[in-house]
């Protein structure tokens, strides 16, 4: 189902995946969702993990495989950080 839902043939140019994502993740409560093009996961990401510079929505993919099958927590957690350390 969520390959479906992530395919452009269900969202298309109306919806974008990023939003698609935290449908998923907040009303469907879906355990498993990384948002990975919210540009606070990825300020977020990038100060925890020290990067020098932030990190694309597909490298927050990569290093967010590590977190699989609980990654909607890593990205609750994410922007509790994010929120907290403004």
């Amino acid at each position: 189902m969520l390959q479906f839902l992530h395919s452009e043939h269900y969202y298309g140019k109306r919806y974008k995946q990023d939003s698609m994502d935290i449908y998923l993740l907040m009303v469907l409560r879906r355990p498993d969702i990384m948002p990975s093009a919210d540009l606070a996961l990825l300020m977020a990401a990038q100060k925890i993990k020290r990067l020098a510079s932030r990190p694309t929505p597909d490298e927050l993919n990569t290093l967010s495989k590590n977190w699989k099958p609980w990654r909607s927590v890593a990205a609750r957690l994410l922007w509790h950080y994010y929120l907290n350390g403004r």
